[in-house]
């Protein structure tokens, strides 16, 4: 179960640190940024996790069955967290095509962070982890939205402590 939920965790951070490039970031990226980013990528995420891997998992199985109803609900509060996504985004470190994020408008980071950062992470994913992803996303189904979204931005924050090029802080 342990290695599971690594899994886990190192997919969710890869939503992350695929986008810092090799540049260290500047500054850490606080808790409430985390959760932001973690918030505002999480129904993306899933819905393209579901797609991907309902093929090649059972039809009465919980991401088959359940997946997209999860993604709606995560998804409600994907607009109240871009604030703190874009922060964090911009606390990532590296530059896009030549240009310190700093510099880049709203748009282009929301366009970064919905298509190419969501696709990127999403496309790294083997369909032999789906089962395993399911396996651990399924028992999560109980909690609300917001505990789940809490839970994957504080293993997050733990694992950006660890030798990430994205900084977490320490917790306050």
């Amino acid at each position: 179960m342990r290695s599971r939920l690594t899994s886990l965790t190192l997919i969710l951070a890869l939503a992350v640190t695929t986008s810092a490039e090799a540049a260290p970031a500047a500054t850490c990226i606080d808790a409430n940024e985390i959760r932001g980013f973690v918030g505002y990528v999480l129904p993306d995420v899933v819905g393209t996790v579901v797609t991907k891997c309902g093929p090649t998992l059972r039809p009465d199985g919980y991401f088959n069955t359940r997946g997209s109803q999860l993604g709606e609900r995560l998804a409600v509060g994907k607009e109240a967290a871009w604030p703190m996504a874009r922060s964090a985004f911009r606390k990532m470190g590296g530059d896009f095509k030549g240009q310190p994020k700093a510099g880049l408008s709203e748009r282009t980071i929301r366009s970064l962070i919905d298509n190419e950062m969501v696709t990127k992470l999403t496309s790294q994913l083997p369909l032999t982890m789906c089962r395993d992803i399911e396996s651990i996303v399924a028992p999560l189904d109980p909690l609300p939205a917001e505990n789940m979204v809490q839970l994957l931005a504080a293993i997050f924050g733990v694992a950006g402590r660890k030798g990430s090029d994205v900084k977490a802080c320490p917790p306050q």
